[in-house]
């Protein structure tokens, strides 16, 4: 009569060899013979990496008379050991384009499974916004499953200088003789694997600064590089000076008499100004020059006015030039002035009635003083410097003219 038995399912666990072994006990649960057991024995008791998985074996029971029968059982094979793992810190250097690439391979300093687990490379890659430190994790895993971890850190670096290139230009002041130098307006192209950012030697000028300056721009990467290049940068004024002519004048002469144009210029004190040369030192020329005979009528004197840079303007004033001695024979009666030479003030003498202007006209036409006179005979001249000048008593059918001295 045969033997009996029962057979189990059994699950081993490799060890940190890789290796498992499987017991009689664990597989043959129960046997029973009517004579008695012999002998025991399973197809297969040791278990490699090789043997993951489901593995099915054979027990075999024999009694004392030979007589032997069997049964199958299902060894479930695992791995429960995790591998071990170990990084390494690495730095990377951008490139041209501004970025850099490893494998996860190459921050691995070593690894080791009980079953031989395969590190997989996977790429990775940074840019210039990685710049610095960046904490990289590795993952090994083996094939049952198990993982082990280590961190890595990465040093992201930029050693590329930029490349900087600078550019001459002209700088014009403004109406106010200032100007602000911006690095955009040097700069000529320049690059960098990276961001650029820039700064000036000198950014502000003004009127002392014109002519031509060595400026330098300095470009600076986000990792600290530099380049620099050296820009002529030439100040120029191009602000024309400001100009106000005299007024308009009228010159009245007696027959005969012949009226040379004045020299305005000489005598010139306001509406003159520039925003970077003093009015000292402003060019102006007058046109017909002084000295100029005028004739009868309208004359155009122009003035044009020239900075030291160069700039121009110009404006212009009429003079007109009129005979007045033709005055009606009923009022032909003269006026004395007394004293004459005078200091402050003067009498007039006249036998006039109705209202009457006082013109007082320096000798080169000009009006310098006017009065309505009415009833006084008394005429004020505090405001009339040292000189000779020449005096109209008119109305709507007067004109009388007669000569004054001013003298204190």
């Amino acid at each position: 009569e045969l033997p009996t038995l029962t057979c189990a399912a059994v699950t081993v666990q490799l060890n940190a060899e890789g290796m498992a072994a499987l017991a009689l006990f664990q597989v043959i649960t129960d046997t029973a013979d009517n004579c008695g057991i012999a002998t025991e024995s399973v197809s297969q008791t040791a278990f490699t990496c090789a043997d993951l998985g489901v593995q099915t074996v054979e027990a075999v029971v024999t009694d004392i008379h030979g007589n032997a029968n069997s049964c199958l059982a299902e060894v479930t094979v695992v791995d429960v050991i995790a591998p071990e793992i170990s990084c390494q810190n690495a730095t990377v250097s951008l490139n041209d384009v501004g970025e850099a690439a490893l494998l996860t391979s190459q921050l691995v300093a070593a690894f080791s499974d009980n079953c031989g687990a395969a590190l997989v490379a996977t790429p990775l890659a940074w840019t210039c916004a990685d710049l610095g430190i960046q904490s990289i994790s590795v993952t090994i895993t083996d094939a049952s499953g198990n993982a082990a971890t280590c961190i890595s850190s990465v040093t992201v670096e930029d050693s590329s200088p930029p490349l900087v290139t600078c550019q001459n230009i002209e700088l014009a002041l403004n109406a106010q003789g200032q100007a602000l130098l911006a690095a955009r307006e040097v700069d000529l192209n320049s690059s960098d694997n990276c961001t650029l950012s820039f700064s000036l030697s000198a950014t502000d000028f003004t009127c002392d600064d014109l002519g031509t300056h060595a400026v330098t721009l300095t470009g600076e990467d986000a990792a600290g590089n530099t380049a620099t290049c050296v820009a002529e940068v030439t100040v120029v004024d191009v602000t024309a000076p400001e100009i106000e002519c005299p007024a308009d004048l009228e010159v009245s002469l007696m027959a005969g008499e012949t009226y040379l144009l004045a020299d305005f210029v000489a005598a010139w004190e306001t509406g003159l100004s520039d925003v970077c040369t003093e009015q000292a030192d402003l060019s102006l020329v007058q046109i017909p020059a002084p000295g100029t005979a005028l004739d009868l009528g309208e004359h155009e004197i122009s003035f044009t006015v020239t900075d030291a840079s160069g700039n121009e303007n110009a404006c212009s004033m009429l003079v007109t030039v009129e005979v007045v001695d033709h005055i009606a024979e009923a009022f032909a009666l003269p006026f004395t002035l007394h004293p004459n030479p005078a200091s402050h003030q003067v009498t007039l003498t006249h036998p006039y009635d109705g209202a009457l202007t006082l013109t007082v006209y320096d000798l080169t036409g000009r009006a310098v003083h006017t009065t309505d006179l009415g009833a006084r005979r008394i005429v004020d001249l505090s405001m009339l410097p040292n000189g000779e000048y020449i005096v109209r008593l008119h109305n709507a059918q007067l004109n009388q003219l007669g000569r004054l001295i001013v003298l204190r």
